[in-house]
């Protein structure tokens, strides 16, 4: 829907995040239950990827070891 409503030069931005990973990734247990219950995570869901799909490109900003993330896609 989102692709059907922007204007064409239009940027659609999405910030989330996925589970740490490496040395971070132990804080995973304690922080999926948080995420599940308040934000309705689902960190199986690859958004840059059907962001890709959808708009035909997508560059991706990552930060704390790529756990969070700002996806853009330009219509």
């Amino acid at each position: 829907r989102v692709h059907r409503v922007l204007k064409t030069g239009g940027v659609f931005a999405v910030c989330d995040a996925k589970p740490f990973e490496g040395a971070l990734a132990m804080l995973n247990p304690l922080i999926r239950p948080l995420y599940d219950k308040t934000a309705a995570w689902n960190p199986e869901q690859d958004i840059p990827r059907a962001m890709q799909d959808v708009f035909g490109n997508v560059t991706v900003e990552r930060h704390l070891g790529g756990a969070f993330y700002i996806a853009r896609s330009i219509k």
